[in-house]
């Protein structure tokens, strides 16, 4: 069986019908216009390409290799596809881990220094109350609502030999 133009599914692709023969020129064909091909169309460059593809035989072994050449472009696209799905999936991977790393070692940062004005608060509320000086819910309040590690480092230093609450937090610079 010689291929021309249509029958056959990879020949179809490119506008070629199958022709039951040897070498069966398409002129012995009825002519076939593709679905939205202007009547015009025949008289121009495009109309002469047609023409040529109708007119086109395969022999069994062209046609043979055709296939392989249109396998072989198939598997390529799908092993492009496939590289392309596994770089999105690894990149995905990579970035998620480093956003993680970061965020973990943010997290850890903030949580020292939270720490560290938790320690500060507490070593600060013991000193006055060791000392017998004892805070007014407005004072504690403020006390435990500075987030400046500079002031509450003020403060403690203040209580050591403070006579009040009030002149330990009197006139502190930093913001509390």
């Amino acid at each position: 069986m010689v291929f021309a133009c249509g029958e056959d599914r990879r020949c179809r692709d490119l506008g070629l019908r199958a022709v039951a023969d040897q070498r069966v020129p398409s002129s012995r064909m009825a002519p076939s216009r593709p679905a939205g091909i202007p009547a015009d169309l025949s008289s121009g460059p495009y109309g002469q390409a047609l023409e040529l593809a109708n007119k086109a035989t395969f022999t069994p072994e062209e046609l043979d290799a055709y296939r392989k050449v249109i396998d072989e472009i198939q598997q390529v696209r799908e092993l492009v596809d496939a590289k392309l799905a596994q770089g999105l999936v690894e990149g995905h991977k990579a970035g998620r881990a480093e956003g993680l790393a970061e965020g973990r070692a943010e997290g850890l940062a903030e949580g020292h220094k939270a720490g560290q004005r938790a320690g500060k608060t507490a070593a600060l509320l013991a000193i006055l109350a060791a000392r017998g000086l004892h805070a007014t819910a407005g004072e504690r309040d403020r006390i435990e609502r500075c987030q400046d590690e500079a002031t509450l480092d003020q403060w403690i230093a203040r209580a050591t030999a403070a006579s009040s609450v009030e002149a330990v937090l009197g006139s502190s610079t930093g913001s509390s």
